[in-house]
């Protein structure tokens, strides 16, 4: 065990809405909070809500439009010098898979680089309240890159400006709003 540095599609981010409640924020003013925190594009997800947590969950329409033109381009850029054979089998599974079905190819855990992960993300995001009540994310995600192991005692900052660059690297695709940058658990 351990932990490892990844990259990810964040399916779905949930929280707790006793917290947004208190602290009085509305659904305007989280999605600018999550937009200022750069953490993932929150346009491009669904809001689903119970009467104990507030979920976004990534829109079908986008990941079933954009997943295998968006890992058609990402893959080459994160597999290279050697590693090039890490991706073809999931390519040729996802083609030939229906898009309806991908959740569960990653649910399955073939593939290293394409695996689901209920446990790897959770953003600890301070409210311009007083007092900065934290507002915990807990995010579901399908990881696409998994090295380490890796040891960091500050972080957050770093991870930003990676996740900003493979947003620009990729930026014909909006599902490269859902890229999340982190160290699992």
């Amino acid at each position: 065990m351990g932990t490892y540095l990844a990259v990810g599609l964040t399916m779905s981010a949930r929280m707790p809405k006793a917290v947004l409640e208190k602290a009085d924020v509305g659904m305007d003013e989280l999605f600018e909070n999550i937009k200022t925190g750069q953490y993932f594009g929150p346009d491009i997800y669904t809001v689903h809500e119970t009467t104990e947590e507030m979920e976004l969950r990534l829109k079908e329409d986008v990941l079933h439009e954009q997943l295998i033109p968006f890992l058609n381009k990402l893959y080459p850029a994160l597999y290279y010098g050697g590693y090039e054979t890490r991706y073809p089998d999931i390519m040729a599974t996802l083609d030939a898979t229906p898009p309806t079905d991908w959740l569960r190819v990653a649910q399955e855990q073939r593939f290293p680089e394409f695996q689901f992960s209920d446990e790897g993300r959770y953003i600890r995001h301070r409210l311009k309240r007083p007092f900065e009540p934290v507002l915990t994310i807990a995010c579901d995600m399908i990881i696409l890159s998994l090295e380490g192991k890796i040891i960091m005692e500050e972080y957050g900052r770093q991870f930003g400006f990676f996740r900003n660059c493979i947003r620009l690297a990729f930026n014909e695709f909006t599902l490269a709003d859902a890229v999340g940058v982190y160290i699992t658990r």
